[in-house]
């Protein structure tokens, strides 16, 4: 058991990492996305800084080759300025960003409301034909239901597709962990 473990400790890693952020993920999405677009905008803005630091040391060599590595990385502010806006937007930004999940999550449900009503009519036509699919008619009215409560409610829709999500991470995890340590059927070796 220890021999399985220590060959596919880095494997095993990453899936009981995806098993703990599935559970964070279905416990809280919006405490986890604000902890995850903050630690990203950390990162920016240390990455901006970073690049500002080399971008004022180049400035002050005396002769930078035209053409080099160095003056191809260092020859413009803008990249450290634009990480630390972005960086900035990420930990701040957050009521931002949660309305445009909000707003996705409402072109959504017009979309899928658009698609609900197509189904509806392309049923009808096939119904005089006498060539109705009761499926049709199914997806249709999912089609629309679903529509209808990503308008009405689209951050509660948004977090129930995060919980969602966070079901599927758990579950694939633990399978993936089940598998790993030889719970299931095993697949035989061929001979030659």
């Amino acid at each position: 058991m220890k021999e399985k473990i220590k060959n596919k400790l880095g494997t095993v890693g990453i899936t009981v990492f995806e098993l703990i952020v599935g559970i964070f993920l279905f416990l809280d999405p919006e405490k986890l996305i604000k902890f995850v677009l903050a630690a990203f905008g950390i990162y920016l803005i240390a990455l901006g800084i970073i690049r500002l630091f080399r971008y004022n040391r180049s400035k002050n060599k005396e002769a930078v080759v035209v053409g080099s590595k160095e003056d191809k990385a260092d020859n413009s502010s803008t990249p450290g300025i634009l990480h630390i806006i972005f960086g900035v937007i990420c930990c701040f930004g957050y009521p931002i960003i949660k309305g445009i999940f909000s707003a996705l999550a409402f072109i959504v449900g017009i979309v899928l409301i658009l698609a609900g009503i197509v189904k509806y009519i392309q049923y009808n036509d096939d119904k005089k034909r006498g060539s109705a699919s009761s499926l049709l008619l199914t997806t249709s009215v999912l089609s629309l239901v679903c529509g209808v409560l990503c308008i009405i409610n689209p951050f509660g829709t948004t977090n129930m597709l995060f919980r969602f999500a966070a079901v599927a991470m758990i579950a694939f995890s633990c399978m993936d962990l089940a598998a790993m340590f030889g719970f299931g059927k095993k697949e035989e070796k061929e001979k030659k």
